[in-house]
């Protein structure tokens, strides 16, 4: 799946050179404003490779909006279309060292169709091969390498998990049930809705959490078990649930993750009198952050698995899941078919195990901050060194 941000001139040829999904584009010349806000929206969308053309806004506009999407999506290969750049070039060069690798030079005139096919079908590059373009001319015409620089993974906006599951009662609102809690646990501020055609959330919250008027609340989770998105089809989910946060007069409630259980996605729902729902839910699962498929560890039950694996070929990322496994079935699951699958044991949702926790932060990992090593103080240090003296 590709994302594009291209200047107009170049739009028709980038589009030639792709073959597959195209899940965001933005084809027009922006100011810094507009930049900031196309770059954000970019990295609220899952895809494989992100086309971005230097024409499209000023330098240091794309130099932020670029370094906040590779902190969103750190493993999505960036690819820049640098007409009329040669080495010594700034922006390149401060782009290199923010893990831009593939960098594509010309002229305005030249074929980009051919240089954009010809750079798909090579591996991404790495530094060694964009080491030329680090460096930078200063005022008095030297080189001076520009320093590479490290970003610590953290999440940019909403981030979405979507929990489909490969048949009926896999599992799939208890999976997740544990995700959500998971992440409030671990202090993030988490909204969790059901997007299922049998609803089961809002029994449940009756149960377990407290009423606010709207919504149920438990600790840092919040439960929007009833919210209509089941009309308008073209506004999406995410969407619809900030005009419910409007209308519950929390408008300033940002979330951190937003969790949301689609129930079991299947051939016959996709071919069923409500196909457009279903098809909505199915572009839900396409542009979340992370997709997450429940499914049985059955051996009777693998074939539930193909179509969804099948259909979320382009999405490598999604992350395979077995509710309440007997004996080894993950194992076995994993030597039979060849692929990685966490087991999330069966456990009380808000009173995770250590076994549960175990998976569960596997199973997220794409999409949680990675904690920056804090390196002990001088005066620390010193007084170790003493100490052992």
């Amino acid at each position: 799946m590709y994302a594009l941000v291209v200047s107009p001139e170049r739009t028709d040829q980038v589009r030639q050179a792709i073959q597959g999904d195209i899940v965001y584009e933005s084809d027009e010349t922006l100011d810094s404003e507009s930049t900031r806000i196309v770059f954000e929206a970019v990295a609220r969308v899952s895809a494989r490779v992100l086309i971005v053309d230097m024409a499209v806004g000023p330098g240091r506009a794309l130099i932020a909006g670029i370094r906040h999407y590779r902190i969103a999506r750190p493993q999505t290969r960036i690819i820049l279309l640098a007409p009329g750049r040669e080495p010594g070039d700034q922006t390149v060069a401060q782009l290199v060292g923010l893990g831009v690798y593939d960098i594509i030079p010309g002229a305005n005139d030249a074929d980009w169709t051919e240089l954009v096919r010809t750079t798909l079908q090579k591996p991404a590059a790495t530094f060694a091969q964009a080491a030329r373009w680090h460096v930078a001319h200063s005022l008095n015409g030297d080189f001076t390498v520009r320093e590479r620089v490290s970003i610590e993974r953290v999440p940019l906006g909403t981030l979405t998990i979507a929990v489909a599951g490969v048949a009926p009662g896999v599992g799939c609102t208890h999976t997740a049930l544990l995700i959500s809690n998971y992440l409030s646990q671990l202090g993030r501020r988490v909204g969790l809705t059901e997007i299922a055609p049998r609803p089961a959330l809002a029994s449940l919250s009756h149960f377990l959490a407290k009423e606010r008027g709207g919504y149920w609340q438990l600790g840092r989770l919040d439960i929007y078990p009833d919210v209509d998105l089941n009309t308008d089809l073209s506004v999406t989910f995410t969407d619809k649930l900030s005009r419910r946060f409007r209308a519950l007069g929390q408008s300033g409630k940002k979330y951190e993750y937003l969790v949301f259980d689609l129930g079991p996605l299947s051939p016959a729902g996709l071919a069923n009198e409500n196909h457009g729902f279903y098809r909505a839910v199915w572009q839900e699962l396409l542009r979340s952050s992370l997709p997450v498929i429940v499914g049985s560890g059955a051996p009777w039950r693998y074939a539930d698995w193909g179509f969804l694996l099948h259909s979320l070929r382009e999405r490598q990322d999604a992350a395979l899941v077995i509710a309440a496994p007997t004996g080894d079935q993950a194992g076995e699951f994993s030597e039979q078919t060849g692929l990685s699958v966490v087991s999330l044991p069966f456990s009380d949702p808000f009173s995770l195990t250590s076994d549960v926790k175990t998976g569960l932060a596997k199973l997220v990992n794409p999409v949680v901050p990675i904690p920056k090593v804090q390196k002990p103080s001088l005066f620390k240090r010193v007084s170790q060194l003493i100490g052992h003296g």
